[in-house]
């Protein structure tokens, strides 16, 4: 005969609801920190900057979670733990680590009209070799967005081809900044870009010495086209040029050959084998442009862009066309 489950009293259940919740803080813990790290990896060549007001509402998000995973778990499941029931106290943490995902998710169980009524935002992420939960599909935060982007009302983030990725929190330091500001070639703010259509902004600046601000834009088609611009209109690289021929534009007139070499080598190597330094490209071929933006994107990100061919396609030749919508 199985013994009557455990009666806890109110102050069990208080002591449960705390454990849960810094289970929860520390998995959300977790998460920030693998974000922190990787936003601020060499590689992705973006710095970001550390926001303890935006770490503090993570964390309370974690402690959230935490709590919410005891309910469904049931407060009795913790009276008596064992090293053979563990299990169910990292269960919490990875409710803490889902975070918003994991919240969502439990509301819309328990109320299911909630989802059918919220805004249809589709954000698609492409599977990537790195930290694929930092990179979970970003929520519309448009009070957030256009504070920080000194705006006067919200944006409304989004891809121009149906169902293509798109970052609706440019503000989410848990994601690469090229990725996270719908901007795949990482364009540092100018005063062009305030003119172009699509844009939604900047960022706080990075930690490098220049503080730079990378800007905003409000849809991944409308970031390629202003990249696009910068190398046909403005570097003006033409009908055959190398990556070494690019290399020296991006990397600015002082810069070291070293520097220089490492966009080349940076290039070819998200490139897949398919470009070298010996690689001559032609602006107006779509081709050309696709398979080299899909090698600079991904060195920005330092992972595989989980941009769609046909949304760096859509942004190409648009710009190319003077038909990219506002």
């Amino acid at each position: 005969m199985s013994s009557p489950p455990t009666q806890l009293n109110a102050n069990d259940i208080l002591v449960v609801i705390i454990l849960c919740g810094l289970l929860g803080l520390v998995g959300q813990g977790i998460r920030a920190a693998v974000g922190l790290k990787n936003s601020a990896s060499p590689q992705s060549g973006q710095q970001s900057v550390f926001d303890a007001a935006y770490l503090t509402v993570s964390l309370m998000i974690g402690f959230i979670a935490g709590v919410l995973a005891g309910f469904g778990l049931g407060f009795d499941s913790f009276a008596h733990l064992s090293s053979d029931n563990l299990k169910i106290l990292l269960g919490v943490v990875a409710a803490g680590y889902a975070g918003t995902d994991f919240i969502e998710n439990t509301f819309a169980r328990l109320i299911p009209a909630a989802r059918a009524t919220a805004p249809d935002r589709k954000s698609v992420v492409a599977p990537v070799p790195e930290d694929n939960a930092a990179l979970a599909a970003s929520r519309i935060a448009p009070a957030r967005n256009a504070a920080a982007a000194g705006m006067a009302g919200a944006v409304t983030y989004g891809s121009l081809v149906p169902g293509g990725f798109f970052s609706s929190d440019p503000f989410d330091l848990h994601v690469h900044r090229s990725i996270r500001t719908n901007n795949p070639g990482a364009l540092n703010i100018t005063s062009w870009q305030k003119l172009r259509k699509g844009y939604a902004g900047v960022t706080q600046p990075d930690n490098s010495p220049d503080r730079n601000k990378t800007t905003i834009y409000r849809t991944p088609e409308h970031g390629v086209a202003a990249w696009f611009y910068l190398l046909n209109s403005l570097y003006r690289v033409g009908h055959s040029f190398s990556l070494g021929d690019l290399a020296l534009h991006y990397a600015g007139g002082n810069a070291s050959q070293s520097a220089i070499d490492a966009y080349v080598q940076g290039w070819a190597r998200w490139s897949g084998g398919s470009l070298d330094a010996q690689s001559r490209m032609d602006a107006d071929s779509t081709g050309d442009m696709l398979k080299l933006g899909k090698a600079m994107f991904s060195h920005e990100a330092a992972m595989i862009t989980p941009l769609h061919d046909d949304q760096i396609i859509y942004g190409i030749e648009h710009e190319r066309d003077g038909t990219l919508p506002a």
